[in-house]
């Protein structure tokens, strides 16, 4: 059998002569320690050395062992950091706990063919290529991972919400840039297990540190630049509303004391609006009847009117003339008057649509039958929609749009003077778990990319709001029902200096030296290489 080594081992280790079961294991146990900081925040540095053993212990492996060894990975990674998916199915489907769990498995296993195909790749790759795994490896962490086909996906910079240093250079490369460069930090740690002394003596080594150092080195520059100029920005009072509302497919029961045209979110905002707060922000939540019910509408502005201060809304919009509906946020101002409404662009598959088969009624019928249906079939918007309060420009978001750096960038338009990002979401379809955490982490690398301030209001918390930094100015209680007020910096007429590029820059970048390296791979012939 033909074994293609990644790097090649130092005798002392005995890498390859670890038995596939016990190397699957290391694998498996790799994947969890790489998921955990994705619902821990505070736990980013794992990061940086989850891939070390298990890229350790697929050392002198076959591509079949590689793919194998990928799978371990996956499973390790995707239970643990998605665990959530069994709440989603039992609060969503209704399935019992171990339909919910033979399902996961189904998703869970799937999901870890991102990490397997990386695994082959590189092996692959590496072999017929003859091209440095510090080249590699990093570039195909980034490929694969902004572009496999996932339900819920996550790139490695999402698990870096709160290592501040590490997220700055996210303005110049996006998080493809500090994908590449977690996946580089993870390499040359390998190489020092694998070389030892001889580490040392490799230049690319070296120049491959200085890369990382580069990026830390912009990272305490621009971190104490951006601190700085916040502190002389206006700012805005921003009340969030939390209601904490359960989740259903159906229209809530009205709570006891209040009715469909006075909710407990308005009396949140009327005493967010007492406390000094300049714009309300209300959830994405449940359905509350605001662009159907004629009453609903009106009471709504009559009571805007009075506090005198805009509210920000989301809610299910029925199009007559389209035949479809949207899930839209609008913004009423503080005069009492709605303005535009921005539908929903980027719905969640099998959620609001069923992708693939959405135009085809019969097909759409026997997958949602079987899928089940979360808001029946929302259509996409058709185009970004802003909101003006004031000098400041309001670009709003919702539910998983804040997943899509690119998306987000396009938002913004040009230039970043007076913008702030509005994210509304509801996450209560899965239960007390930690994916609410995993949302609102990788969220916060918006609002560095594009150096604007987030606030991102979730119906069951924790909702948050971000600086341009990164920062994080308030993290509210998950679960837990209340009004909060913060404080948002956003930049003048005319910003300094640092405005973000765009996010996919790098990502071109990695598209034309990944095209180098297959057609490198192609054109040579297969070596085994014999050192690091």
């Amino acid at each position: 059998m033909i074994r293609t080594g990644l790097l090649a081992p130092a005798p002392s280790l005995s890498v390859d002569s670890l038995g596939l079961p016990w190397a699957a294991a290391v694998a498996a146990l790799a994947g969890v320690l790489f998921a955990i900081p994705y619902l821990y925040a505070s736990a980013y540095l794992l990061s940086w050395i989850a891939f070390v053993p298990w890229l350790l212990v697929s050392q002198q492996r076959s591509r079949p062992e590689h793919y194998a060894l990928g799978l371990a990975f996956g499973m390790g990674c995707y239970v643990t950091g998605t665990y959530w998916v069994v709440d989603f199915l039992m609060l969503f489907k209704q399935y019992s706990g171990l339909q919910a769990v033979l399902w996961g498995l189904v998703f869970w296993l799937y999901s870890a063919h991102l990490p397997a195909c990386l695994l082959v790749l590189f092996g692959w790759l590496r072999q017929r290529s003859g091209i440095s795994d510090l080249i590699l490896f990093p570039l195909l962490a980034v490929v694969v991972y902004a572009h496999f086909p996932m339900l819920f996906s996550a790139q490695l910079g999402e698990s870096q919400s709160r290592f501040l240093l590490a997220l700055q250079g996210l303005d110049r490369f996006g998080v493809s840039g500090l994908d590449a460069v977690i996946a580089l930090v993870n390499v040359l740690l390998l190489r020092g297990f694998v070389m030892g002394k001889a580490w040392l003596r490799t230049p690319s080594n070296w120049l491959a540190l200085a890369i990382v150092l580069a990026w830390f080195g912009y990272g305490a520059v621009s971190l104490q630049h951006w601190q700085q100029s916040l502190s002389g920005w206006p700012r805005l009072a921003v009340g969030l509303v939390q209601p904490n509302e359960p989740p259903s497919i159906k229209p809530v029961p009205v709570y006891p004391g209040y009715s469909r045209t006075y909710p407990p979110e308005m009396e949140m905002t009327k005493r967010l609006a007492a406390a000094g707060a300049e714009l309300v922000i209300w959830p994405e939540s449940a359905y509350k009847g605001y662009f159907d019910q004629a009453e609903v509408a009106a009471a709504f502005q009559s009571e805007v009117k009075k506090l005198g201060i805009p509210i920000m809304l989301q809610d299910i919009q029925k199009s007559a003339s389209e035949g479809a509906m949207f899930n839209s946020v609008t913004l009423i101002d503080a005069s009492g008057q709605q303005q535009q409404t921005y539908n929903k662009m980027k719905r969640v598959a099998f959620g609001e649509y069923v992708p693939w088969v959405s135009d085809v009624p019969l097909l759409r019928d026997w997958v949602q039958s079987f899928f089940g249906r979360f808001l029946n079939e929302i259509k996409a918007g058709a185009e970004r929609i802003d909101f003006q309060h004031g000098d400041i420009t309001l670009v709003p978001l919702i539910c998983y749009e804040t997943m899509f750096p690119v998306f987000v960038a396009d938002s913004m338009r040009a230039g970043n003077g007076g913008r702030i990002i509005v994210a509304v979401s509801s996450n209560g379809w899965f239960g007390a778990t930690r994916q609410p955490f995993q949302h609102i982490g990788a969220a916060v690398l918006r609002a560095v990319e594009n150096r604007v301030s987030m606030v991102h209001a979730v119906n069951n918390g924790p909702s948050t709001a971000v600086t341009p930094d990164g920062r994080i100015l308030l993290q509210t209680d998950f679960r837990q029902a209340g009004g909060y007020r913060v404080d948002v910096p956003y930049a003048p007429a005319n910003p300094p200096a640092g405005n973000s590029w765009h996010p996919a820059g790098f990502l071109y970048f990695a598209y034309g030296m990944g095209c180098i390296c297959l057609l490198s791979a192609l054109w040579r012939r297969p070596c085994v290489r014999g050192g690091a």
